[in-house]
């Protein structure tokens, strides 16, 4: 009957019932899952400090101006069609996924990377209760294949770049729309064919690949229904063949159903639809491109089981590094143990006969075989003809996640057999099972230390962009909407050091911060811009000595404050162009905010940069150093005209200097007042150690009176 068809395998499970002896896996599998998540978890738990990275940084980008539920997924739900390669590639479920992370998570990115991790683990799962499926009488081979998968070194990037986590939603989909074609090919009922459609759908709308399980899953269901009736009373119902049959049809119409929408799509929102293609290289012969194929399996496969021929680097993307494909001696042990987890099961699948079962259900394994090979010709004719071989398998580690997920079921399937082909068989069968079992574990463990430091190198490379975004975010969400702060500008000099490939202005070299980025100018109604500046003397005037700029120094005539305490109040030095030379400025802590201080000069002067000093002294002292500030000139009858508004970062040194940058339009004046609004975090104090005015320079100037024009 259709109904006790559910299955090709062997002994059906022994259930905990009273009567019944208990199975064993039962207590075995709860053991393997916790297991499989600790080490999921020690591999990439500091994966969640993270920053963004490369294509992740132009969605920030782009979805930047809203945080709108409904602009953030359905609005951009083809976002990757406005660039260049990617015109063709319809994933709106990939797009509707990120939108949901950035509307919940903002830029708090240890939750996108913890739901990176979350998803990697439902992967595992669905995998671990697939294989035990395969391998009813056995839970070791399916817990060894899972671990050794889950803790892949050559493909870490797509588990750690939470830019990706769709990818992954994919590949949930596709192993349950594989254990719903498994169902269908036993007992077609409307139920299963519809989970088989839907997962496929799913799948589909997310990632390319689930076009290609929706071509093989149709293939696979018109190979089973061409068989002939197994001999005798096998129960298989008459109209199976033609309930199959039926059933790839509508399988079949996925691929096409997926290119009318995103054809109609392009033609909307784009305008055009035939003139999108990736330029092919001249001269690709049928000959090349199979084997560009071959070549890009043999790269994941020896990636995946023999990880030593790898090195990886924290790029803007985890990269390779090198590829040695040559044995040394100090490498021998791990590369004979790697050969030995790649090249057991293809022994035992010689040595041994498929298990009995449902005939049909065996085109799981051509289905699985032709999903691998297809996936190659994917990856090979639509990235590296297009764009490089190397290129891509140099800086797109994250492919060979889908291979080996692929190649792992295939593997599973193909070590289901137990019966010997020879005599001699029956005691080398268990041998290989227990080698291949003990291999898988030991290539997975050599890779965790290699996955946790390389993760550690990623948190060390992003920390600052993390930690300033962190920053900018809460400033945007805290100010916004109150009055005077109509917009929030990232000041030009919060650069970094590292290059944010095609992120204008200036390219390459001269790249802003991600801040900047994900932040932009935007001049409100009202004018009022909050400037963001680093506490820092580099990063604004490009040196590190105050010294330096002396000949641009104001002379200051005379200083005071709204309070001080006793003997800490704003006194000049000698030669009048610093105060407080030997002591800081101390507010009166019993008076609340805010604070202000005005500073005179002795001829009228349009200021470049206002220079403040931390607080020299323990680290303590730096939590005093001035956060929110205005700035402003005084006329002759006090009345006060805004040079700006900013929120100063941090010191990261007692007594460092910070350069404020004047450069909104303003009269030459010879009053300004500094008012502080807060501090860094000390709960009574405002210090300031030193003070200096330095005056704007001639190209300072003609910007300002253009600007002014």
């Amino acid at each position: 009957m259709e109904g006790s068809q559910d299955s090709d395998q062997t002994p059906p499970i022994r259930r905990n019932t009273a009567s019944g002896p208990v199975d064993p896996r039962a207590r075995v599998r709860p053991i393997a899952w916790l297991t499989l998540a600790f080490l999921v978890t020690l591999a990439h738990y500091s994966a969640i400090f993270h920053g963004p990275r490369s294509d992740q940084i132009f969605y920030l980008s782009a979805t930047a101006s809203t945080d709108d539920l409904a602009s953030l997924t359905i609005g951009n739900w083809a976002l990757n069609q406005s660039r260049a390669g990617d015109a063709l590639l319809f994933r709106p479920l990939l797009y509707c996924l990120l939108g949901l992370e950035r509307w919940a998570f903002g830029y708090q990115f240890h939750w996108w990377q913890l739901t990176s991790i979350l998803l990697h683990l439902i992967v595992l799962v669905t995998l671990f209760e697939l294989l035990s499926r395969w391998h009813r009488d056995d839970v070791w081979l399916p817990a060894a294949l899972t671990v050794f998968f889950g803790l892949q070194y050559a493909s870490m990037d797509q588990v750690i770049w939470h830019h990706l986590s769709a990818y992954l939603l994919c590949d949930i989909f596709l192993l349950l729309a594989l254990r719903a074609l498994e169902a269908v090919l036993v007992a077609p009922t409307v139920g299963r064919t519809a989970g088989l459609i839907f997962w496929l759908c799913l799948a589909s709308f997310t990632y390319e690949l689930g076009l290609i399980a929706a071509v093989v899953s149709a293939l696979t269901l018109l190979w089973s229904s061409s068989r002939p009736a197994p001999a005798g009373d096998s129960g298989e119902s008459p109209d199976l063949p033609a309930k199959h049959r039926r059933t790839a049809v509508l399988v079949a119409l996925i691929p096409v159903a997926w290119a009318a929408v995103n054809l109609v799509h392009l033609y909307v929102h784009l305008g055009e639809v035939f003139g999108l293609r990736e330029k092919l290289p001249e001269h690709v012969t049928p000959v090349r491109f199979a084997w560009d194929c071959l070549r890009a399996s043999n790269r994941w496969m020896l990636g995946a089981f023999v990880p030593n021929f790898v090195k990886l680097r924290a790029g803007t993307r985890v990269e390779v590094a090198s590829l040695d494909w040559r044995i040394h001696q100090e490498s021998f042990p791990a590369t004979a143990v790697g050969l030995a987890a790649l090249l057991t099961p293809w022994l035992y699948a010689v040595s041994v006969r498929g298990p009995p079962g449902p005939p049909r259900v065996r085109g799981l394994g051509v289905h699985l075989a032709a999903s691998v090979a297809l996936y190659s010709v994917l990856i090979v004719g639509g990235r590296a003809l297009p764009r490089g071989f190397d290129a891509v398998f140099q800086f797109n580690t994250y492919y060979s996640y889908h291979f080996n997920l692929l190649l792992v079921l295939l593997l599973g399937w193909v070590m289901r057999g137990r019966q010997p082909r020879w005599l001699w068989g029956a005691s080398v069968v268990p041998v290989l099972r227990i080698t291949w079992i003990g291999a898988l574990l030991a290539v997975a463990l050599w890779s965790l230390p290699r996955i946790i430091e390389l993760n550690w190198t990623l948190v060390a490379r992003t920390r600052d962009e993390v930690s300033l975004i962190g920053r900018v975010a809460g400033l945007v969400s805290e100010r916004r909407g109150h009055e005077g702060h109509s917009s929030i500008a990232v000041s030009e000099y919060c650069r970094g050091n590292t290059p944010i490939q095609g992120m204008p202005p200036g390219g390459r070299g001269d790249a802003p911060r991600l801040a900047q980025v994900l932040f932009p100018k935007s001049v409100g109604p009202c004018g009022g811009d909050l400037q963001l500046l680093p506490w820092s003397v580099d990063q604004a005037l490009g040196t590190t000595s105050i010294a330096a700029l002396s000949s641009r120094w104001v002379p200051i005539r005379s200083a005071r404050a709204s309070s001080a305490l006793p003997r800490y109040g704003p006194e000049l030095v000698a030669d009048g162009n610093l105060w407080n030379a030997t002591q800081a400025w101390h507010c009166d802590p019993s008076l609340p905010f805010p604070h202000w201080i005005d500073v005179s000069t002795v001829k009228p002067v349009r200021l470049g940069f206002l220079g403040v000093q931390a607080q020299a002294g323990s680290g303590d002292n730096m939590m005093r150093a001035p956060r929110s500030i205005l700035l402003e000139s005084l006329d002759a009858e006090g009345a006060p005209q805004t040079l700006g508004r900013y929120e100063l970062f941090s010191p990261t040194v007692p007594g460092e200097w910070c350069f404020i940058p004047v450069d909104r339009p303003h009269r030459p004046a010879t009053r300004f007042r500094l008012t502080c609004f807060s501090n860094h975090g000390d709960s009574r104090l405002i210090t300031i150690q030193e003070l200096a005015l330095i005056k704007a320079t001639h190209q300072m100037d003609a910007s300002a009176s253009a600007a002014a024009r």
